[in-house]
């Protein structure tokens, strides 16, 4: 369960560094990549605890799943709005989508620990 749960969480820390360098590369500013950044980061951790209610609410798998599904699916869009030279203002949307869809894994392993 420890080597899971510490697999599960390796994309939170790159996710954040790969979208500052895609949207660098894309629009040369690290302002731009800075603030898309921050918007994924304040995402992920205001919908923390809707994720830790939805969790508690409907199981870890039933949240999980659905999560990752999504948020891969913002991922894909964001690499493909940001190479197809998309505004900052959309390219900040999707990245509030991808963070508040990261999957809660520390919420589901936290239950399991018991």
């Amino acid at each position: 369960m420890l080597v899971s749960s510490i697999i599960a969480r390796l994309p939170l820390g790159m996710s954040t560094l790969a979208i500052l360098l895609l949207i660098h590369q894309e629009t040369g500013s690290f302002a731009s990549a800075g603030v898309v950044v921050g918007a994924f980061t304040v995402a992920s951790a205001a919908a923390a605890p809707v994720q830790g209610a939805l969790v508690d609410r409907y199981g870890g798998r039933n949240v999980l799943v659905p999560f990752a599904v999504l948020q891969a699916a913002a991922l894909v869009a964001l690499v493909l709005l940001a190479r197809g030279g998309a505004s900052l203002v959309v390219l900040i949307a999707i990245a509030i989508a991808a963070g508040a869809l990261v999957p809660p894994v520390d919420a589901c392993v936290r239950v399991l620990w018991r």
